[in-house]
């Protein structure tokens, strides 16, 4: 376990064992038996709350620490990784802190690959937040976290479909800021298959949505929040409705042009939207990669390429389908997929 070797003089190690089904806590036991004090673990009862963030509110009673570091089972880090980090909490007003996520699988097959651009593209967006000061937003896996603030803020939200984006955007309605490191690393295992690919993202994306609607009074009337950090949350917020607001604005015209209402040539406002907005993804996509990748300017463009193509099957689906949910569900589905593991980072 990277956690074990880090460089750092008072750390506490503990592992949330949630009721796996392999022989995970028999290898925690041995781990425990044969490993510095340092190393502990629980394991959740059955009948547990789901979800990871009821995992992290268990376990918030069994560690000391002012500020807390989540890591993934998936997780890999260097020895310096708090030694680097750590030093960004010199402002009182920062309570969190969010390294970068690098894949350990990017070249395992075309899927990891298309990952590693997306996570590129996320990249460069994050270090384009931070440096305006604008919605930094916390990625579950490595990521920092004050004790104080967790505290304020009532612990995880257990009714959350991801921890991370609920607990940020709570951070930002609260007058908190967030710092994006980029240049210390954390690796994660990329999804192989497309099954619980589009699970995982649809959680993420609907958790997305959910989280704005909740606080956007919050949010928008926050006189101590920037003015660019609330128009970096709408643009995020409208990343979501742009497809659903180009499929309605063709709706209309075809009533119109059905019903003998048409006249003249139809501006479509959310065409030229949806225009801009997919140039500014597609630069962004290529700095990110072009940047984080080291990729030349050829490939740079050819990842770019691949993940437009990419995100444009995997995403459109998905907001229609959250769309869906919210119009016709009543009750929100709290159902927690595990993230398949497969033992990439294991050394």
């Amino acid at each position: 376990m990277s956690v074990l070797k880090l460089d750092y003089p008072d750390y506490e190690v503990l592992v949330i064992e949630d009721r796996s089904t392999d022989d995970t806590a028999n290898v925690l036991r041995k781990l425990k038996s044969s490993s510095e004090s340092r190393f502990s673990y629980i394991s959740r009862p059955e009948g547990s709350t789901p979800g990871k963030s009821a995992a992290l509110n268990d376990a918030l009673s069994h560690v000391q620490g002012e500020i807390l570091c989540i890591l993934d089972a998936d997780a890999l880090v260097e020895p310096d990784f708090l030694k680097k980090l750590i030093p960004n909490f010199c402002e009182s007003t920062i309570g969190a802190v969010q390294a970068r996520k690098t894949l350990l699988n990017p070249h395992q097959n075309w899927l990891t690959l298309c990952q590693k651009y997306e996570y590129a593209l996320d990249n460069y967006l994050q270090v384009r937040r931070d440096s305006l000061h604008g919605a930094v937003e916390l990625r579950g896996n490595g990521m920092l976290v004050k004790r104080e603030v967790l505290e304020a803020l009532g612990g995880w939200n257990e009714y959350s479909l991801s921890e991370d984006l609920d607990f940020c955007t709570r951070m930002h309605a609260s007058g908190w800021d967030l710092r994006y490191i980029p240049t210390v690393q954390v690796w994660e295992e990329g999804l192989t298959d497309l099954r619980p690919l589009i699970r995982q993202r649809l959680r993420w994306t609907e958790a997305s949505l959910i989280r704005y609607l909740e606080n956007a009074g919050q949010l928008l009337f926050n006189r101590k929040l920037a003015f660019r950090t609330k128009l970096d949350m709408m643009q995020f917020v409208f990343e979501f409705v742009s497809p659903i607001w180009m499929l309605l604005e063709n709706l209309l015209l075809i009533f119109r042009w059905a019903t003998g209402q048409l006249s003249g040539t139809p501006v479509l406002f959310s065409s030229a939207a949806l225009l801009v907005l997919s140039i500014y993804f597609f630069w962004a996509t290529f700095q990110g990669i072009h940047r984080f990748n080291q990729a030349s300017i050829f490939q740079a463009l050819k990842g770019t390429v691949i993940t437009y193509l990419y995100l444009s099957i995997l995403w459109l689906p998905i907001v229609f389908i959250l769309f869906a949910r919210i119009l016709f569900q009543s009750e929100r589905n709290l159902k927690w997929d595990k993230t398949p593991h497969y033992g990439v980072a294991v050394e």
